[in-house]
């Protein structure tokens, strides 16, 4: 009994992480590719490909300057 318990719990700490990465995954696409980025889209006032990386090569962004990093100057930087 002691033996066959043990290979259950083996076989379902191998299993479960698979199982939740996987379910994990699809949701992720099918949160991707479902209303919640066209409604994002549709309150922020920009297409679904302006929010989606990697959906049109072609597209220009503005950037803001703001969000910029700006490198200290070299005397501020410790070696």
């Amino acid at each position: 009994m002691s033996t066959l318990f043990r290979l259950l719990v083996a076989a379902f700490v191998c299993i479960a992480p698979t199982a939740l990465f996987l379910g994990l995954w699809h949701g992720l696409q099918r949160m991707q590719n479902g209303e919640l980025v066209e409604r994002v889209a549709a309150n922020q006032g920009v297409t679904v490909e302006d929010l989606v990386p990697g959906a049109n090569p072609y597209a220009t962004r503005e950037v803001d300057p703001t969000d910029q990093y700006v490198v200290p100057p070299d005397h501020d930087r410790r070696p």
